[in-house]
């Protein structure tokens, strides 16, 4: 299976040759693009029409989350615990796409299995996302910026939101902050560069993944001067 993430936004040379691959797609590969909006006018999506299969995924109210799950799950021949149920909207909130995917990893997970367990969602999804949360904190802190780049590209695969990694090294930060005392200088500086990006991200002016690359470049750089821990 291969992701076009807003392929909207791909040049026009790039849209051409996938719009040339769409007439005559190879049997045992899966495209899939995901856009936020779709303008009737783009030629690439004009081109799929008849081709392709559109699938709307929107904003459930947390109510109807569960009964979405369930069907969800059932459609692959799959039953799930309502203790998994809760895990699953806990960590992947009301985001049906991110949700779809969640499921399609745990039906794989569990194989010839019939029921999703808690601790099968825990493995697959919760436990290792968070995990990975913390691996990033501690590349960042050891300076090892390839680490922490990777890290955060497993982050975004597993359909983790920028405001939730984010949110997870402004928690790390104020705390360290209030930790040292009168040194904490460079973890103010660390504090401005989050909601830098935050504000980047949010008006538009970067990309979340590469606004969150350059974020955990300059929070190294930071370290750098500062000659000390994050």
């Amino acid at each position: 299976m291969v992701d076009v993430k807003d392929p909207q936004k791909l040049p026009l040379q790039d849209k051409q040759a996938l719009v040339s691959y769409a007439t005559d797609p190879s049997k045992t590969t899966s495209l899939v693009f995901v856009s936020e909006t779709i303008d009737p006018n783009d030629p690439l999506f004009s081109a799929l029409k008849g081709k392709a299969v559109f699938k709307t995924f929107g904003q459930l109210e947390k109510s109807s989350l569960t009964s979405w799950i369930k069907d969800q799950v059932q459609q692959r021949k799959k039953d799930i615990d309502p203790d998994a149920i809760q895990v699953l909207k806990e960590d992947t909130g009301a985001d049906l796409s991110a949700l779809s995917n969640s499921i399609e990893k745990l039906t794989l997970f569990i194989g010839q299995r019939q029921k999703i367990t808690k601790k099968d969602v825990e493995e697959v999804i919760g436990r290792s996302a968070s995990s990975t949360g913390f691996e990033l904190l501690d590349a960042i802190s050891t300076k090892k910026s390839s680490k922490a780049l990777s890290i955060l590209r497993d982050l975004l695969l597993e359909g983790k939101k920028s405001a939730e990694i984010i949110g997870l090294l402004t928690w790390h930060l104020r705390k360290q902050k209030s930790a040292a005392g009168s040194d904490s200088q460079k973890f103010q500086k660390g504090l401005e560069e989050i909601l830098k990006t935050d504000i980047d991200i949010k008006s538009g002016k970067m990309k979340e993944d590469i606004a969150l690359e350059v974020l955990i470049a300059r929070l190294i750089l930071v370290l750098d001067q500062a000659a000390d821990s994050f």
